[in-house]
């Protein structure tokens, strides 16, 4: 088991944190591990800042999810307006395939991960709503 932290040096990696410098950085400099710097945030309740590709990576999901939602949208109003102009049985089936496959596509959008992203889903249509009133 390494050396204890001393508290001033646990206050000086805690103002490390709060400036937000990156674990790895903050390690380096206390001659640390980077696990024990995340101990010590975890224990002064510190949300340790996230790299910037995760940050991006996150980023471009939302956005995909965005686009995606505003494509669903779209179609549902197609569909609307194709079920009227369906005068037979394939293109009546063949669009409710597409319909169903669609629908099922945005319900697993709002469960993804246990649940987790649904209220982020609804706050994502009420502003694709609000951007098409």
């Amino acid at each position: 088991m390494g050396k204890s932290i001393s508290s001033l040096e646990e206050e000086a990696i805690s103002e490390g944190l709060d400036a937000g410098l990156p674990l790895r950085q903050i390690a380096k400099q206390c001659n640390r591990s980077a696990s024990t710097i995340s101990r010590v945030a975890k224990r002064n309740n510190i949300d340790v800042v996230r790299t910037q590709t995760k940050k991006a990576s996150e980023a471009a999901h939302a956005f995909g999810l965005i686009r995606r939602l505003t494509t669903n949208n779209k179609a549902f109003i197609k569909f609307e307006s194709l079920l009227d102009e369906c005068d037979n049985a394939t293109d009546f089936k063949n669009l409710a395939i597409a319909y169903g496959i669609i629908t099922d596509k945005r319900l697993m959008e709002a469960s993804d991960e246990g649940g987790q992203r649904g209220g982020e889903i609804g706050e994502l249509l009420e502003a694709i709503k609000e951007g098409e009133g």
